[in-house]
């Protein structure tokens, strides 16, 4: 168990070394994101723009900070795409997304900042005219929010596709995709996103002219937010409630809403909801025949929305005021502002096809770079890959070195204590066979004495009989004993001599036993109680019944088949 332990915990040290590099490489990612944003919000003279330089500044342990450094530089993006600087967010967002995407090993944190920055750049493309290109970026985001954990994020993206299609007049497939956001944001229980949908929803209702259903589902989002906590949703949302009751004929209500939702969203500078409420207000007073006010928020739409950059807005602020020249009989400035529309909407479709170019053609770049950084990339994870190759093969040259030595030590033990056991087991064998030898000469002398002395009577006999068959019982147990202790040593030694040698006797084979151990014949002459001429001739005779010549050392004969039965 100890030994698939150590195995175990150099795997693991050895694939927490890769995960380390990879995880080191998301920190200096995470870090090169800090420096960057803090180095653009130094050029912003805003208030807001220096305090994010300051709180990014006073982090300075960034592995144990990453969601927070995250935290603060999404919510500058916000921050730059609530008071109308699109074009700056892009050039932030971009920046961040160029850091990121840098290598191809992506950690959980790093995708889910590339999400948000796709959200962020998809929705500041859409507002400035280009949905082409967001649509693009929410492309992205969602094959790479496939796994659950990023549920999150694919309400979000299917929320702002859908927006696309409404834009789009394709109020059903909006319709559908605000539907899969809705069902993944109730899930999580997202609140704000939540809201989001249903204000979403009641645009789709409001266009298709169920105006009922659309003030439903207005009215349902904004249970789900307060006016503390989300401000610029909360009044934007108001003025989409007062742009459904005039619709729906209900002035004073609608002038209420309109009217709340401006007043707040002016005091906390929000320039796209400021915008929509100016145009909203227009057509409010553009329907109850207020020609004037109608035209001077129709002017106000077009003034912020011209300063702010938002080229969308500037056309739909247009389209107000055309309709209120319309109105007022000034047919010369409604076509002027319907041909300044037009030459906007060239324009945005010529500013979108310049950035796709660019974009095709910073991809081509990458492609060409990353064609020269990969041997560099696959030279690192060659190295990383050897390094762990080393470890492993220098702990099983180790493992195999020090099982070598055991086994060593292990064989030699054994070797000796077979040693100790064959002295052992040898001693044992020759003191049973001289008991044996001894039992079975005094055996042969009281037989011839026994026939030389006549008995008197049948119960001497019968005793006589009796010492001698007690006699033979006790040698045949000696020589049992000696066959048992003999067989630990040499296995099978007597099993093979019967079998390819039938015709050896009790005597011969133990004969063979005693020359095996290396006894000469002069010791065998005294374990056996017989004289040397005796135990020579019985050697004699041995080698006959074997078949061997008299040139076969007969010991070595025997030693080479006790060796094939071990």
């Amino acid at each position: 168990m100890s030994k698939f332990l150590f195995i175990i915990s150099v795997i693991y040290c050895s694939v927490a070394i890769i995960m380390s590099s990879c995880r080191n490489g998301s920190v200096e990612k995470t870090k090169r994101i800090k420096e960057y944003v803090s180095s653009v919000a130094k050029l912003d003279s805003s208030e807001y723009s220096r305090k994010v330089k300051l709180r990014l500044d006073s982090i300075h342990d960034v592995e144990k900070n990453e969601k927070k450094i995250y935290g603060i530089v999404n919510d500058y993006s916000r921050f730059l795409l609530s008071t109308g600087r699109h074009l700056q967010a892009i050039e932030l967002m971009e920046g961040e997304e160029n850091i990121l995407t840098t290598g191809k090993h992506l950690e959980e944190g790093d995708i889910r900042q590339l999400l948000s920055i796709y959200v962020g750049l998809g929705a500041a493309y859409d507002e400035t005219g280009m949905p082409g290109i967001g649509l693009d970026y929410y492309s992205k985001g969602l094959s790479m929010a496939s796994d659950t954990v990023f549920d999150k994020y694919r309400a979000m993206l299917y929320n702002n596709i859908g927006v696309l299609y409404n834009r789009s007049s394709r109020n059903d497939m909006a319709e559908q995709y605000f539907r899969k956001s809705l069902q993944l944001n109730l899930k999580t229980n997202l609140k704000k996103e939540i809201f989001l949908n249903y204000n979403n929803l009641a645009t789709v209702f409001d266009e298709e002219g169920e105006v009922k259903k659309a003030l439903d589902a207005s009215l349902s989002g904004l249970q789900y937010i307060t006016a503390e906590k989300d401000p610029e949703d909360f009044y934007c949302t108001q003025i989409s409630l007062g742009s459904l009751y005039s619709r729906n004929r209900e002035m004073e209500m609608a002038r209420s809403y309109l009217k709340n939702g401006l007043e707040h969203l002016e005091s906390i500078n929000f320039v796209p909801g400021r915008v929509d409420a100016y145009q909203q207000l227009a057509k409010h007073y553009l329907v109850v025949g207020r020609l004037d006010s109608a035209e001077t928020y129709g002017k106000k739409a077009l003034e912020l929305s011209q300063s702010a950059s938002l080229t969308p807005l500037v056309i739909s602020s247009l389209d107000v005021l055309s309709d209120t020249h319309v109105a007022r009989g000034e047919y010369d400035k409604a076509v002027q502002a319907l041909k300044q529309c037009d030459l906007l909407k060239d324009s945005l479709r010529n500013e979108e096809n310049r950035l796709r170019l660019k974009e095709w053609e910073k991809m081509s770049s990458q492609e060409f770079e990353r064609g020269k950084t990969v041997n560099a990339s696959i030279a690192y994870w060659w190295k990383v890959c050897a390094i762990v190759f080393i470890i492993l093969f220098s702990v099983a040259v180790g493992y195999y070195l020090y099982r070598r030595k055991y086994y060593k030590k292990e064989e030699a033990r054994l070797c000796r204590e077979i040693d100790r056991m064959n002295r052992e087991m040898t001693s044992l064998s020759i003191d049973n066979m001289k008991e044996h030898e001894g039992i079975e000469s005094v055996l042969e002398d009281l037989n011839e004495l026994f026939k030389e002395i006549p008995m008197k009577n049948i119960g001497q006999k019968t005793r006589s009989r009796a010492i001698i068959a007690k006699l033979n019982h006790i040698s045949d147990n000696a020589t049992d004993e000696f066959k048992h202790y003999f067989d630990k040593v040499h296995p099978d030694f007597y099993r093979q001599l019967e079998s390819r040698y039938p015709d050896l006797t009790a005597r011969d084979i133990r004969l063979c036993a005693l020359l095996m151990l290396g006894l000469s014949t002069k010791e065998i002459s005294s374990i056996t109680y017989r004289e040397v001429r005796s135990v020579e001739s019985a050697r004699n005779r041995l080698r006959k019944k074997l078949g061997l010549d008299m040139n076969v050392n007969l010991p070595e004969f025997l030693r080479a088949l006790g060796r094939d039965s071990v």
